[in-house]
């Protein structure tokens, strides 16, 4: 199934493999993982050994921070705590060992993915619809990340916050998720201010959450041109099934492979009705028309 992974991350990259401005097919490839490659690796080195001391941390302190209702909290789920950090733990470390395959194998897919796909008949309409939406689709999502983290990052930085950068990647990663995300962001960051600060910090606190705000209302629309929503279904299943295919990782890119499934069935049913290829406004807003 890994084999399979790795074809279909493959196939999703290859939108971005050929725009790559050379002739040589090993240098547009190189290109493309290189730089994902880099950026795996700046988070794997950096951010999750961090993220595992705050996730100890965290639960380290929840009695403390559940006092006021530690008569409603059982006493051995408190218990059970040391060990659900060691699973959830050792379970990361599983899901980055089956992404290191995955990623390797891709890289051999595409390689050779003008040879496998040499002889397979393919609808050349539906092909340069969806390579089109797909590419701008991930490029407005990709802005949509740096214009977060950096904002995140200046801010947490001007009050001083401890591994600030690290803390604005999670806040940003959060808002992939539509609703519950920026939510889930906001609770863990003010848990970390608990930990962090010996006076909480309302105002950077109510800075954070004003400008989650502003990018879920009017950032993201300007990005996309419209607000692009989701199926709430199709969101949760992609969550389940990435989650128990890649654990973490899996969880936290499943709203953009949400997307792009749904690019990719309503570029086919478009280029099944139509003779030209679509556009981005034919595909997401226009296709119910």
């Amino acid at each position: 199934m890994q084999l399979v992974y790795g074809f279909l991350l493959a196939l999703i990259l290859e939108v971005y493999i050929h725009r790559v401005p050379s002739n040589k097919r090993i240098v547009q490839v190189m290109v493309v993982y290189v730089c994902i490659a880099l950026v795996l690796i700046l988070l794997l080195w950096y951010g999750i050994p961090k993220l595992i001391l705050w996730y100890q941390q965290i639960t380290i302190d929840i009695p403390s921070l559940f006092l006021i209702v530690k008569e409603w909290i059982p006493d051995d789920w408190l218990l059970s705590v040391p060990s659900m950090v060691v699973e959830k733990t050792s379970s990361m470390m599983e899901s980055v060992k089956q992404l290191g395959f995955i990623f390797t194998c891709a890289i051999f897919v595409s390689f050779d993915l003008e040879s496998i796909t040499k002889y397979i008949k393919l609808d050349t309409n539906f092909i340069k619809t969806a390579d089109s939406i797909i590419f701008q689709y991930t490029k407005g999502v990709l802005l949509d990340l740096i214009l977060l983290y950096l904002v995140f990052s200046i801010l947490l930085f001007i009050f001083q916050f401890p591994e600030s950068f690290i803390v604005a990647a999670i806040l940003a990663l959060s808002n992939l998720f539509p609703i519950f995300g920026p939510l889930f962001g906001f609770v863990v960051f003010v848990l970390l201010c608990l930990m962090t600060y010996p006076q909480f910090p309302f105002l950077l606190v109510i800075l954070v959450f004003v400008f989650q705000q502003i990018e879920s209302n009017w950032i993201q629309p300007f990005i996309f041109k419209k607000v692009m929503h989701l199926k709430p279904i199709v969101t949760l299943i992609s969550l389940f099934i990435c989650g128990s295919l890649f654990g973490i990782f899996g969880m936290l890119f499943s709203p953009i492979i949400a997307g792009v499934v749904q690019l990719i069935i309503r570029s086919f049913v478009f280029s099944k009705r139509n003779k030209t290829v679509g556009s981005w406004e034919d595909v997401w807003y226009n296709f119910e028309d």
